[in-house]
């Protein structure tokens, strides 16, 4: 509980001590500051003290002047006098002028509940005040919504005089301005009008239940149709108090009727011609299809030789390489793997869209997983100055996945994470516990996505405007795929993003719950250089709490 705020005013620094010491005793922790004058006072006001506690009499100032600048100012902290000796009259005067309670400092008992008291009276004004206020508003906001609305609004007590008439329905019913309140229809309009509508209102009152009706009202080219609802207002009881009704234009929409059914013969005679153009998009199709997975097929093949071959020469197979050959060389390298991963992208889409896409469920440990994935990045994150920070507890259950297929959604999510950050900084692997599944999130600090972008973020082949900005390799199927691995594996995957503060992806798999396996002891997990075990890599932190419950708080889907 934060310290009360208090301001003395008072020229003896002892007493302001005394005043402090018993709101200790009453247990009232206190941060005070004592003024002695005029302009020491409106300062300290200024601060937005919590209460005042004020002498009577000060040497040129008083309480009842500190009372009326208190006053002057609409301050509406508190006032208690606080004085060595007074009489009947100045304890009244200092009610008066606003002082919320006075005592006298040879019962200082007395302070801490009158301070406690002032204090919650002041909660009970503001919270009243803006109650008020509140109250005020909303009916402002009623009436600005019954008077503005489009639609003609009416409220009737049981004997059809009108308590709520909107001017839209007085249009309606070609009534001036304001003349409805308080009469009847039969006092307003002609006999068989007013007789029709009193017949639908008794119809609503009898059957107490909402009742719709199409009505016209009007003459010749001015003649409008409307739907009405009545609805019956009850109070405390079941019985009926007063008949609500809602007027809405629907002419256009009868007229849009009327054209629908013109339009609906033409559009019998397009569907042939649809039906038949369908047909041949989905020939095109399926020629794409075959066509992306022949062409995918015919580069892997050329492909393997030039990797192959330039791997061969990284290894000096065709003798030492000078510097500029071997930067040339891994550019190429690097190229064949772009190339390469775009192809194997391109035929898992392919398999996802006919049904050869299948996964292969096992309990798995999602350790194991991150550490296959962050030694396949470890190269990456070297290039890019960047650090890992892996945070998975001690003991981290088991899930039923795809091993393989996980772990390239997790080089994914890093891989973009990567691209996206600036060098020094860090990426934070994580994975915990939520319910009947595990949480896994990967955290950037890079420049984040665009509200309006997030929306697209897992379709094919989107890319960002910063990848387009910065013209970043990438064919913008990488979180399709996660997306489409993870929902086959009974998962989820979600993105949360500030632009300028980073993005976190995360996606939940299911818990092995027949087969659960628990990890316990250390993770060690690689960046760069070997296989997956022990490693003092500059660019690894791993975090793990003793207690993995305290974890939970970042599990569950954002």
């Amino acid at each position: 509980m934060c310290a009360l705020r208090v301001l003395m005013l008072e020229d003896r620094a002892e007493d302001a001590e005394l005043l402090a010491l018993a709101l200790h005793r009453d247990g009232i922790e206190c941060e005070w500051t004592r003024v002695q004058t005029r302009s020491e006072f409106l300062s300290g006001l200024r601060e937005g003290p919590d209460i005042v506690l004020s002498d009577y009499s000060l040497p040129g100032f008083n309480a009842l002047e500190a009372l009326a600048i208190v006053t002057e100012t609409r301050v509406e902290t508190p006032v208690i006098v606080v004085t060595g000796a007074m009489s009947e009259e100045t304890c009244v005067e200092s009610l008066r002028h606003g002082a919320s309670d006075y005592l006298l400092k040879d019962r200082l008992a007395r302070l801490g509940p009158a301070v406690k008291q002032a204090m919650a009276d002041q909660k009970l004004r503001i919270s009243r005040r803006e109650a008020e206020q509140a109250s005020e508003r909303l009916g402002a906001t009623l009436r600005g919504v019954v008077n503005n609305s489009p639609s003609a609004i009416f409220v009737k007590d049981r004997e059809g005089r009108y308590l709520i008439a909107n001017r839209r329905l007085e249009e309606m019913l070609g009534l001036p301005a304001d003349s409805a309140t308080g009469l009847r229809d039969r006092d307003l309009l002609p006999a068989p009008i007013a007789d029709a509508l009193a017949a639908l209102d008794g119809d609503c009152i009898a059957a107490n239940r909402p009742r719709q009706h199409e009505e016209e009202f009007g003459d010749g080219a001015d003649r409008r149709s409307y739907l009405s609802v009545r609805y019956p207002i009850s109070g405390d009881g079941e019985a009926t108090d007063a008949i609500g009704g809602i007027y809405t234009d629907i002419t256009a929409m009868k007229r849009i009727e009327n054209d629908i059914r013109v339009a609906r013969a033409e559009l019998r005679n397009q569907a042939a011609h649809l039906e038949q153009d369908n047909l041949d998009l989905r020939e095109l199709d399926h020629v794409k299809a075959e066509f992306l997975q022949s062409v995918s097929h015919e580069l892997r093949t050329p492909l393997s030789i030039i990797n192959g071959t330039v791997e061969m020469m990284l290894e000096g197979d065709f003798g030492q390489l000078s510097t500029e050959e071997r930067e040339l060389v891994a550019t190429v390298e690097k190229a064949g793997d772009r190339l390469d991963t775009t192809i194997i992208d391109l035929l898992t889409v392919f398999q996802m869209d006919r049904g050869g896409f299948a996964v292969n469920l096992r309990p798995t440990q999602l350790s194991d997983i991150i550490a296959r994935a962050t030694h396949a990045v470890g190269p990456m994150l070297d290039n890019a100055g960047i650090r890992a920070e892996i945070d998975i507890p001690q003991e981290l259950p088991s899930v039923s996945v795809d091993g393989d297929q996980i772990t390239r959604v997790l080089i994914n999510l890093v891989t973009n994470a990567i691209k996206f950050s600036p060098s020094d900084t860090t990426i934070t692997i994580s994975a915990h516990p939520h319910s009947s599944e595990v949480v896994v999130a990967v955290r950037d600090a890079g420049a984040g996505i665009p509200k309006a972008e997030q929306s697209q973020i897992f379709l094919r082949f989107h890319r960002g405007s910063a990848a387009v900005r910065e013209s970043m390799q990438g064919a913008g199927l990488g979180l399709a795929i996660s997306k489409e691995i993870v929902e086959r594996q009974r998962g989820w995957i979600d993105l949360e993003s500030d632009e300028h503060r980073g993005t976190t992806v995360s996606f939940g798999l299911p818990l092995d719950v027949d087969r659960s396996i628990e990890h316990r002891g250390e993770v060690r997990i690689p960046l760069s250089g070997g296989p997956p075990g022990p490693s003092d890599g500059a660019n690894q932190t791993i975090r793990q709490p003793d207690d993995p419950a305290a974890n939970t708080a970042e599990g569950g889907r954002p």
